[in-house]
Formats: structure tokens, C-alpha cells, sequence
């Protein structure tokens, strides 16, 4: 069966579609089978790897995919799978796909508040799919609202990205969260852990930030750390991987140690 995990903060600016695209572009070349799922309406992961071009290429996107009509049709057993071809995309690497997003989602995300089930309208909408790909990778908005929810009922683990200090308090309103989810909404996702992003060598900011988080939350903090590396940035702008980029760059080495990380966290090395 697939695994789904969900890479989500509150807070905005902590690498969560730096870390979908890392860990997503590591795994493929690993020769599993990934797509990634773009749920936030500012679409950068969609923007930072998928093979078309947003603006002139891409008709229609993971909102239509949401549509109350289209959502019945999946939970009637009677999935579109036309439409799947159409809102997933190759990507720059071979293995990684890309479900992929939109501004307009944001109206989407409206509609989805006024259904009945609307914290698990994502997990119905990937039920067809999921086992499709060894592993599925959501991103999200930098918001508390529908559409992280269901990214996080929609997975079975979650990643939280802390960086800053503001991010630390963040986690802890992500940690209250998935307990809100699980109580209110039988939500099945847990925290995997906290990744420390962004991390600066050459301040003591981030040290702070990182003994901080090891204080509160003890073996619930990852081992790696991702450091700084403008590379990871540049890399989103000429739409490939850091490992297409740079496969030598600290960013790559970063994601490439976090993923084995993960995979061996979840007894699969």
C-alpha cells in the first residue's frame, strides 16, 4: 500500500515545499514510485517541478479534482480516472508526478468548509490513486484552514518544518492540531517528527533554535538537519530537483541524508 505524508506548519517560509520536493525527488531517484500532491493555492511546488508551464500549459488542476460532483462520483465507486490523467503531470525527474494546484483553489477550500465531510474530501479524492505510488507527498498552505486539515487527515504521517524562532511556537500549535484531528475527526495521522530547516552554521540563531527544540521535544526532533543553501532556491527557479541542480550540493546532501532517515525510521533500509 502507499504511504502518504503530509509536510505542514502554520507558519510561512520553513522550507515545507523545499522539503516535499527534496524528500519526493530523492525517493524517486531511489526508483520508488512518488507523486506529489500540491494543495496550496500559491502552487510553488507546481511552479518548482513540473514539466508544463502553469500559466499556458496546465488546464485543470487538483480543484477540479475537488468539485462536490466529482468527490460523490469517487465515494459512488465510480472515480474519474480520465480526469486524474489530467491533473497529474510528469515532473523534471523520472518516477516523480505532480498533482498539481492553483489560486483558484482557494475558492475550492470555501466550498470544501460548507460540506459535510469536509475534513476528508482529499483522502476520498487520492483513495483511487494512492496505491498507484510507493509514497505520496503533500504540500500546504502556511495556514490553519480546510485544506491543511485535509492534508493531514489524508496522511498517515505528518512532517513539521521548524526554522525560526516563531516556528517553534508553530509546532506546538501543529501538535494541538493533529490531537484536535484525531479526537474530533478520527484522523489516523501522526507526527513523524520535527526537521530543523534552513539551519545557518555561521549564526547562533539557529544552534538556539535547534537546542530548543531538542529541550521540548527530546527524540521528537530528527536527527538531520537541513542546512542553508541558496541552491535549493535557485534550483525551484529553472524547474528541476536540487539533485537535477546540484546533486553535490550541502542542500541535496541534506535531503538525501534525511530520506534515509525516513526510510530506515520506517524499516525499509
Amino acid at each position: 500500500m502507499g504511504k502518504v505524508i503530509t509536510v505542514y506548519a502554520p507558519k510561512g517560509g520553513v522550507a515545507k515545499t523545499t522539503t516535499v520536493l527534496g524528500v519526493a525527488s530523492c525517493l524517486a531517484r531511489l526508483g520508488y514510485r512518488v507523486l506529489i500532491v500540491d494543495t496550496d493555492p500559491q502552487a510553488n511546488a507546481t511552479a518548482g517541478i513540473c514539466d508544463k508551464d502553469p500559466d499556458t500549459e496546465i488546464d485543470k488542476t487538483i480543484k477540479d479534482l475537488l468539485q462536490k460532483d466529482v468527490i460523490k462520483l469517487i465515494k459512488s465507486g465510480k472515480p474519474p480516472m480520465g480526469l486524474y490523467d489530467e491533473v497529474i503531470y510528469d515532473s523534471t525527474d523520472t518516477h516523480l508526478q505532480i498533482m498539481t494546484s492553483c489560486p483558484a483553489l482557494s475558492v475550492t477550500e470555501e466550498d470544501i468548509s460548507a460540506r459535510w465531510s469536509r475534513s476528508n474530501e482529499l483522502k476520498w479524492a487520492l483513495s483511487p490513486i494512492k496505491d498507484d505510488y510507493d509514497f505520496t507527498l503533500i504540500d500546504t498552505k502556511p495556514s490553519i484552514g480546510w485544506l491543511p486539515f485535509n492534508a493531514l487527515c489524508a496522511a498517515e504521517e505528518a512532517i513539521v518544518p521548524a526554522y525560526d524562532p516563531y516556528s517553534v511556537s508553530a509546532v506546538q500549535q501543529m501538535i494541538e492540531t493533529v490531537l484536535q484531528l484525531k479526537q474530533e475527526l478520527d484522523a489516523d495521522v501522526k507526527i513523524s517528527g520535527i526537521l530543523s530547516t534552513r539551519y545557518n552554521r555561521s549564526t547562533t540563531l539557529s544552534k538556539a533554535v535547534r537546542d530548543e527544540l531538542i529541550k521540548q521535544y527530546g527524540t521528537g526532533v530528527f536527527r538531520t538537519i537541513i542546512y542553508q543553501d541558496i541552491k535549493l532556491s535557485k534550483c525551484a527557479i529553472q524547474h528541476q530537483s536540487i539533485f537535477s541542480y546540484d546533486p553535490n550540493s550541502s542542500g541535496a546532501k541534506s535531503y538525501k541524508a534525511f530520506t534515509k532517515e525516513l526510510l530506515t525510521g520506517w524499516g525499509m533500509i
